[in-house]
């Protein structure tokens, strides 16, 4: 196959995104569809082999799954393991143990399916996983190891058809994509099934560059700065906080396959010769190193430094990849691309590549993450309470797809006052309930992590499944609309996390308005025209770093201990308070801060103990630091509407 220099060109501008995105997401904010380049590079390029063979009568499915060992798993495997020793230092035995996983996952290229897997809301910040970025190398192995068996069918049914069926199958992965993306976008992104099209799209490229096609250089030139200047505009325009994969995926890969095509087909020009100069060729080839190593040193990096929002650890990170990566390509990358197939090599070398992934995994479970290095105070941080049974009377238990509602306090007393928030309010629950208990009364509480408490508005990614979202909304809405004692509505939620999402709009109560804060407003307002008065507890601060796991890190480590941090939360009840349409003397609101910070200073521990049981949720000790802001919500303002 004949060498084309600007692919490698592209490659490099793929790892340049995501290596950006990953430093520092507020820099390159959609850095992270350099994943979906590469996913069209290796389609175009897969398809490019295969056909050659077939046409040749020269193709070998066990040669072609050998010529994809030889160029994966060496360099993935010293990477793991270069990981692991690391981790054996930085990490605490919660994480080795998860990190385990992981490498367990990683021998047969099943990451994705693990990542996926802990994508739900309270299965901690998968951010947190060394190996979490091989989720993508694991999807393109699933494509490596069934594309060559679908290929071979339709060339042997009808070879002429081939690229019509193709396109067809691209189309049904591309549609299924885009319709599953809303219902689960962790299913989406992770699962190769969903990312089939953008490799297809890859593979018609393969096709169409075969074929004489007569176009005037300048729409050649017109299509290869469209394409180029597309995806860097997807590079801004998109973020985390974007409903992906889904229809914005297929268009990148759409823009990538004709960047492809264009720079394949074009003479010369400004892109062609950028893409094709020799250090970004250079990068290129080494991408596949770089990326190996980036994750790894970017997140240790982060739990060393404990920020990395710095111009010195900046330059170490870059450094240190750079470096690793041509270690890596260099003695191990190159070395094996030279082996050639055999019997005795092949089998020897993936037994090798089992065994030496197993070490780890050995060490790490039978030593149950190295748990001999903690003390008990660190024990008993990290196993700081978060998470469990509600108390009360449930009407649901912790399911996925359901929302809790629970009688907190005196089981008899008739409840006055309604909770509804996300897991900021769920946080709440067992301070309330002992609260109402010593003052003989009773709680309403309605709430679901990720969902906001307002009406009309549901988060379009988010790892809650929506409809949970609209159901407890419904409920809140029916709820009050109905004859009922209720007089206070206390609403919490962690605000910051939704005043920036795209918002899909829920039919209740017929809302148009397309950002949050006015959702909120007109839910507000909606709520004290009934008659309730609202009690709004603004944003809770909070570091943003696993809080329990970072105090015993500093201890192991030997490093000065981190006791606080800066808040920087921004504050909804100004945004509120501002605007005329709400009804100030039936609204009361508290400010989380005033009993956690000292003029916007915070503290993480309090008498030994941690305020936070992760990067953002209060501990029970935390909670009883705003207790003052509790008992203020219990002290019914209104009379019962009827």
């Amino acid at each position: 196959m004949i060498y084309m220099p600007f692919l490698d060109g592209i490659r490099a501008l793929a790892v340049i995104m995501v290596f950006i995105f990953h430093l520092n997401p507020k820099w390159l904010p959609g850095g992270f569809i350099g994943v979906d380049i590469f996913f069209v590079i290796s389609g175009f390029l897969i398809t490019q082999i295969i056909w050659k063979g077939l046409s040749n009568n020269t193709y070998s499915y066990g040669q072609f799954l050998w010529s994809r060992c030889k160029r994966l798993i060496p360099a993935y495997a010293f990477v793991i393991i270069a990981t692991s020793l690391t981790g054996a230092y930085i990490l605490l035995p919660n994480e080795l143990i998860a990190f385990n996983k992981s490498i367990i996952y990683s021998i047969p290229f099943l990451t994705n399916l693990l990542f996926f897997i802990k994508s739900g809301y309270f299965e901690g910040s998968s951010e947190y996983f060394p190996l979490l970025h091989t989720w993508s190398l694991a999807v393109e192995w699933q494509f490596y190891l069934f594309f060559p068996f679908a290929l071979l069918l339709l060339y042997k049914i009808k070879k002429e058809d081939i690229v019509r069926n193709l396109i067809l199958f691209t189309i049904i992965s591309a549609v299924i994509s885009i319709i599953v993306t809303p219902i689960d976008p962790s299913m989406a992104f992770y699962l190769s099934p969903f990312r089939a099209a953008e490799f297809l799209i890859g593979g018609l490229v393969s096709f169409l560059v075969l074929k004489p096609i007569n176009v005037k250089p300048w729409k050649i030139n017109f299509l290869v700065s469209a394409s180029f200047l597309g995806l860097l505009g997807f590079t801004i325009g998109l973020s985390k906080n974007s409903l992906f994969p889904g229809y914005y995926a297929i268009i990148v890969a759409f823009l990538s396959g004709t960047l492809i095509f264009g720079l394949y087909k074009q003479q010369q020009g400004l892109i062609k010769s950028l893409f094709s100069a020799e250090p970004i060729v250079f990068i290129g080839k080494i991408s596949y190193s770089f990326y190996l190593w980036h994750w790894p040193i970017i997140l240790y990096s982060k739990l060393y430094f404990e920020s990395i929002h710095n111009i010195p650890v900046y330059v170490f990170i870059t450094a240190t990849t750079i470096i690793c990566a041509l270690l890596s390509y260099f003695f191990i990358e190159n070395q094996f691309r030279r082996v050639k197939a055999s019997f005795k090599i092949v089998v020897p070398m993936l037994l090798t590549y089992s065994f030496i992934l197993a070490v780890p995994i050995y060490l790490f479970s039978s030593t149950n993450g190295l748990s001999s290095r903690l003390t008990e105070q660190d024990r008993t941080v990290l196993n700081t309470p978060g998470w469990r049974d509600f108390p009360g009377k449930c009407e649901f238990t912790q399911q996925k797809n359901k929302f809790y509602g629970c009688t907190l306090g005196d089981p008899i007393a008739q409840p006055h006052t309604l909770l509804w928030g996300d897991s900021h309010a769920q946080v709440l629950v067992w301070e309330y309930n002992k609260l109402a208990k010593t003052k003989n009364k009773s709680i309403l509480s309605f709430t679901k992590g990720g969902c906001p408490p307002i009406f009309g508005g549901i988060p379009v990614n988010s790892p809650i499944e929506k409809q949970v979202c609209f159901d407890l909304q419904q409920k809140i809405f029916e709820l009050l609309n109905s004859p009922n004692k209720i007089t206070d509505i206390v609403i919490v939620a962690k605000w910051d996390g939704y005043t920036t999402k795209q918002l899909q709009q829920t039919p209740i109560m017929g809302n148009t308005h397309d950002d949050f804060t006015s959702l909120l407003i007109s839910s507000i307002k909606y709520i004290q025209d009934l008659g309730y008065h609202v009690h709004l507890i603004d944003s809770i601060p909070y570091p943003g770093w696993e809080v329990p796991e970072t105090i015993v890190r500093t201890r192991l480590l030997n490093k000065e201990e981190t006791n606080t941090f800066e808040d920087v939360i921004p504050n909804i009840v100004f945004d509120l308070k501002a605007n005329l349409d709400i009804n100030l003397i039936g609204l009361s609101t508290y400010f989380p801060k005033d009993y956690l910070c000292d003029d916007g200073i915070c503290s993480i521990m309090k008498d030994g103990a941690p305020l936070y049981f992760d990067s953002n949720h209060l501990s029970s000790d935390g909670v009883k630091a705003i207790e003052p802001i509790l008992l203020s919500t219990l002290k019914n303002k209104k009379v019962a509407y009827e």
